[in-house]
């Protein structure tokens, strides 16, 4: 008996003392031989083992069936690799949708926050600019200043390194500008209670003037007059007039010193702002890449540099106008109230 084996070439044939020979791994003869016909068998001495029996049992499997279970392992291998491509490329897929998400949940988190702490820099310069007109006395002038400071900590906590290392810089810039506009404004605070001071005084002197005409208006219109209890109107209304004109005095006074030291404050302001101009603008750079907002920041940079410069031509040509027209304004005391006469007896009226 022949059987075909696969591994070897076609039409290649063993005989079955062959085919166990070469499955024990020793040339040998199986009984029966002599059935094959083969003259290159020989007779063998040797019994048949499990594994000849097993060697037997395969070579009896026809050759359909081989090629059966070598395309359904050779499909069920396509279906593995297929399962696997499929599995990697759905892991791919799930790990940048992630990344995706959470690229967006930042960029959203960042522009709120970053949209939040560009106003409140704005609102920042503003409340600077408007720290002589502020009462120490009764707001506490930094207030101002806590949104800024609450929305740049959490700029720094979203931002990229680079951008909250810029932003950390800008802030403590913006810490030391605000101690020394602080002492600055000692001077301004101080000329600005004299106006307060003034102003009130002279508000109460103007209310005892009024109400000291009233009386004179009223002792001349009873019929009755009383020379003594006029003088003593007229001392009073006299009295209260150079009160009036003594604080009117004090209260321009004051608005003169208030008015250079606060031209003064403000060229100080603008001269340091002028100075952080340079560093809020990497700033706004930064802010921009980060939100992927990457086009012509040259360009932009470029124009608020001319903007700065502009502000500061027109901050120039307005104090120059104000220092011009201070001086007269100054100088202007409101008229005092001439002291009003004695009347007539009522004989001399009568004649």
């Amino acid at each position: 008996m022949r059987v075909r084996l696969i591994g070897f070439g076609a039409g290649h044939r063993v005989c079955c003392a062959e085919f166990v020979g070469i499955v024990g791994g020793r040339q040998g003869h199986a009984e029966g031989c002599a059935n094959c016909g083969s003259s290159g068998c020989r007779p063998g001495t040797g019994s048949s083992s499990p594994m000849q029996a097993f060697a037997s049992f395969l070579a009896s499997i026809p050759a359909t069936v081989w090629s059966g279970i070598i395309g359904a392992i050779l499909a069920l291998s396509g279906v593995f690799l297929s399962n696997h491509g499929n599995t990697a490329r759905l892991r791919i897929q799930l790990r940048h949708d992630a990344a995706e998400k959470a690229k967006e949940r930042t960029a959203a988190l960042r522009r709120d926050v970053y949209l939040r702490a560009i106003e409140e820099l704005t609102k920042a310069n503003s409340h600077l600019a408007g720290l002589p007109n502020l009462d120490p006395t009764k707001v506490n002038i930094g207030d101002g200043l806590q949104g800024f400071f609450a929305a740049a900590a959490r700029l720094q906590l979203v931002a990229e390194s680079k951008t909250a290392l810029l932003v950390n810089k800008l802030v403590g810039e913006y810490v030391e500008l605000v101690f020394d506009l602080f002492g600055a404004l000692r001077s301004v605070h101080a000329a600005n209670s004299d106006i307060q001071i003034a102003d009130r005084h002279y508000t109460l002197a103007q209310a005892e003037n009024t109400r000291i005409l009233a009386e004179m208006a009223k002792l001349n219109e009873s019929g009755k007059p009383d020379p003594a209890v006029f003088r003593a109107l007229q001392a009073g209304f006299k009295f209260h007039s150079g009160q009036s004109d003594k604080f009117a005095a004090e209260r321009s006074d004051a608005w003169a010193r208030f008015n250079e030291t606060n031209i003064a404050f403000q060229r100080t302001l603008l001269a340091n702002l002028r100075d952080l101009a340079p560093r809020q603008l990497p700033v706004m750079i930064e802010l921009r890449r980060d939100l992927g907002l990457d086009g012509e920041l040259d360009e932009l940079e470029g124009q608020m540099r001319r903007q700065m410069q502009r502000m500061e031509e027109r901050f120039n040509a307005l104090i120059a106008q104000l220092e011009g027209e201070l001086p007269a304004v100054s100088s202007q005391t409101p008229p005092s109230t001439p002291t009003p006469a004695l009347p007539p007896p009522a004989s001399a009226a009568a004649a």
